[in-house]
């Protein structure tokens, strides 16, 4: 686990709201006593991740609520509430920078994996060019050459 942000004050034990943020995605749970009428566990990987905001709202010298809103591709909002404004814009870095990195991986594995197997195709017609070669110059039966040939495809 990265990071893990959760709901503050007194009324915490009734109804806790966690958002942990992890190398894979975000998790938000709630827990407490009330949670148990309406339990939720919801998990958002970072490429479904389309928006997150930090927002106050409340009067500000009484009774600020700080809350997360995060809204998935597919439009679910979840909203995480009554959290430290600072900690909040610490989750929501974290998030973008973690979402970053985990899209820039994803995107340099794909890149990878397309010129190995660009790679692996020049090399084998590479390989059946030599055997032609080999064939051609006698050193192999034309039956030798289709079973490496068929090694090789």
């Amino acid at each position: 686990m990265l990071y893990e942000i959760c709901t503050k004050g007194p009324l915490a034990f009734l109804h806790k709201e966690v958002l942990e943020v992890n190398d894979r995605g975000i998790n938000y749970t709630n827990q407490g006593w009330i949670s148990f009428l309406r339990k939720e566990n919801i998990f958002i990987p970072y490429d479904q991740i389309s928006a997150l905001e930090v927002t106050t709202n409340g009067l500000p010298f009484f009774f600020p609520r700080t809350l997360i809103n995060i809204t998935s591709t597919s439009g679910k909002v979840l909203t995480l509430r009554n959290v430290h404004k600072s900690q909040a814009e610490e989750a929501r870095d974290i998030i973008y920078q973690t979402k970053e990195k985990v899209l820039n991986d994803k995107l340099k594995n794909n890149n990878e994996t397309k010129q190995n197997s660009s790679a692996s195709q020049i090399d084998v017609a590479d390989q059946i060019l030599k055997l032609s070669n080999l064939k051609e110059s006698g050193l192999i039966s034309q039956e030798q050459f289709e079973i490496q040939k068929n090694k090789l495809l």
